[in-house]
């Protein structure tokens, strides 16, 4: 029977399925997103998995504002994502909808553009666009950028085989019918949910537009600390030095650490160094980890191998929840358990061509984060790690495997074989230009990773290193690892730092080596020259103090974090690297006025505390002009580090 013309008429043309537990908080801002948006003919239908809080009252509330907005309460929780998903794509009345969480929003424009481009041809089953990731300090960045850098429409899966690497549901607008024709709901019950309905989404559409601008903003909660954080054993440290560094203290400063981070915040100031996002300016450009580079240097199907697990959000936890612990070793169990899922229909729908392609995703985007977490983790983890991934791993294609980045099958193949200990240092160089300690050649000429050729001819395969030419490099590009061996704080501003360097190809000429530390705050790189001592064959030695106060800083201040990184040689073509710091050093924090006083800081040195864990030193502004910042609006507060550049100068003419 046909439609009635009059309902036809009478309905919006987008649904946005708003899903909500337990977050009465943040539930206005997402919705607030969506009234927002430049498409003014859309539902806003509210799906609360039977919240227990304030939820239901403020939802009502935000309804009775609005007629496009209904709300819908579960009977009962339905412990996920899927089934507030579900309720709600059966109550929508638009022939197109969106998903967004409730503690994220939309950008005003999504709804209007991804819906012109379903338009323009009825062969389109969904669109998607980029994901703006918002981290805790305000920074932004675009979400698996190399996915976006170009539009077009995708004919099928197969034509582009690499939208696998985006597991995200949120980010796209559906053909409600297309849902419907292939019954296309959530799994309920399990985690990470959207990877299996993303997946036969990809597969089933008949056409997929695919635009550059920013359509969803992903507001990245805080990391949640591991439920058990143990100090790594001895192996993990640079032997045999021992670290020496008192207790972490804080000299108070002018005003309160507090006061400075609001100041920070509400000046916008280093946004590109908040404490989710790697530093731009830890490395030359060239140098820098695959994920960190310019889109047209990166890898295309590369993932950050230093994004937490708890960047990735499981789908299948309630956005209210996302603060709480997370037991690593089940969201490993779980991450199995869909892929399995997704195995099996791949299989049963006839895209079992697409293996290679899921198995590589499953290697770079679900398992790499909990590799490069594997520093911070015991070796209970690791035993567990193992166990999951096992039996699963031996089925993977070996195509897949062949396309993995060679430090990520080197640290996976140390953990399976039960070398913990090395495998806590290979993963400490996941995505970044570090260096193994130790390289052997083996007799047939092959370079294998650590001290010994492996035995196991499997084992051998996978720690074969052969393709980082670290024997045949040029010196300019040598690939080294630098590590700290002892940290002592010093009188006054300074520290001094015991670093071992290790290179495993042997690149730099025998006998003494002129290193540099360089510590790069607002792109005003400040070095500081030691001498490297050679040790053994491939290992070399060297102290150097660090005055934190030389370091230079703008006029008004500075408040972000950058990794330390060593140089060694002069000149402009020298090898650099990142400055590794143990992972139970305890942090340290100096007080420091730089111009003479005028631009007081709260500087901290301490490892990363994520990743490769370098030294890092983060710089907080305090007193005056801390305060005075926070509350000038963003005009004058150019103005105002004018007059702060010629108060400096008229005191002593220091402009640092």
């Amino acid at each position: 029977m046909p439609e009635d013309p009059m309902a036809v008429a009478a309905r919006p043309d987008v649904s946005v399925i708003v899903i909500v537990h337990n977050d009465a908080a943040r539930l206005p801002r997402a919705v607030e997103s969506v009234r927002r948006q430049t498409l003014r003919d859309l539902e806003i239908v509210i799906s609360d998995d039977h919240s227990t809080d304030r939820t239901p009252k403020v939802a009502r509330a935000l309804a009775e504002q609005d007629d496009r907005i209904r709300y819908h309460r579960l009977p009962v929780n339905s412990g996920g994502c899927g089934g507030p998903r579900n309720a709600a794509i059966d109550l929508a009345r638009a022939p197109f909808l969106m998903f967004l969480d409730s503690d994220d929003e939309l950008p005003e424009h999504a709804c209007e553009s991804l819906l012109d481009a379903l338009l323009e041809d009825d062969a389109l089953d969904l669109a998607m666009g980029a994901v703006e990731r918002v981290a805790p300090g305000g920074a932004t960045s675009t979400w698996r950028p190399h996915l976006v850098e170009r539009a077009r429409t995708i004919r099928g899966l197969r034509a582009e085989p690499g939208l696998l690497h985006n597991p995200l549901a949120t980010d796209k607008m559906y053909r409600k019918a297309f849902l419907d024709r292939h019954e296309l709901r959530f799994p309920v019950g399990i985690a990470f949910a959207d990877q299996l309905f993303s997946t036969r989404a990809y597969a089933l559409a008949g056409a997929i537009a695919v635009l550059t601008e920013p359509v969803y903003r992903w507001h990245v909660a805080p990391p949640a600390p591991p439920a058990t954080v143990t100090a790594p054993p001895a192996p993990h440290l640079a032997p045999p030095a021992t670290v020496t560094a008192p207790p972490a203290t804080t000299t108070a400063p002018s005003a309160t650490t507090a006061d400075a981070a609001s100041a920070d915040r509400a000046s916008g100031a280093d946004q590109a160094s908040g404490a989710d996002q790697p530093s731009a300016g830890d490395l030359p450009a060239d140098q820098r980890p695959a994920d960190q580079r310019p889109a047209d240097q990166r890898p295309a199907d590369q993932s950050p191998a230093d994004q937490s697990p708890a960047d990735q959000r499981p789908t299948e936890q309630r956005p209210a929840d996302q603060a709480s612990p997370v037991d690593p070793a089940a969201a490993v169990r779980d991450r199995v358990a869909v892929h399995r899922l997704i195995d099996a229909f791949l299989d049963d729908s006839g895209f079992a061509d697409l293996r290679p392609d899921k198995d590589h995703a499953f290697l770079t985007r679900d398992l790499a984060p909990f590799l490069a977490e594997l520093p911070y983790r015991d070796e209970e983890f690791a035993t567990a790690f193992a166990a999951a991934t096992g039996e699963y791993l031996d089925g993977v294609h070996p195509g897949a495997l062949h396309r993995t980045p060679r430090d990520l099958r080197v640290t996976l193949a140390l953990l399976r074989s039960g070398r913990y200990a090395d495998a806590v240092v290979a993963a400490r160089g996941l995505g970044r230009p570090i260096a193994p300690r130790e390289a052997v050649v083996g007799a047939d000429g092959t370079e294998y990773w650590g001290a010994g050729t492996p035995d196991d001819p499997d084992l051998a395969r996978e720690l074969e290193i052969g393709e980082l030419n670290l024997r045949g490099r040029p010196l300019t590009s040598a690939l080294l690892r630098h590590e700290i061996t002892a940290l002592t704080p010093s009188p006054a501003s300074r520290i001094t730092l015991g670093i071992r360097t290790y290179d495993p190809g042997r690149r730099l000429p025998v006998g003494p080596a002129v290193a540099a530390v360089v510590i790069d705050p607002a792109d005003r790189p400040h070095r500081t020259e030691f001498r490297l001592d050679p040790v053994r064959p491939g290992v070399f030695e060297g102290t150097v103090t660090l005055d934190l106060a030389a370091v230079t800083l703008p006029p008004h201040g500075y408040s972000g974090h950058r990794a330390a990184y060593v140089t060694v040689g002069r000149g402009a073509a020298t090898p650099a690297g990142p400055l590794l710091a143990p992972l139970g050093l305890p942090r340290m924090s100096k007080a420091i006025g730089y111009h003479r006083g005028l631009a007081p800081h709260l500087v901290t040195v301490g490892p990363e505390g994520r990743g490769a864990g370098r030294l890092r030193i983060r710089w907080t502004r305090t007193g005056l002009l801390a305060v005075a910042q926070r509350r000038l609006p963003p005009g004058p507060r150019a103005a105002a580090a004018g007059a702060v550049r010629r108060a400096a100068r008229l005191v002593g003419g220091d402009d640092r």
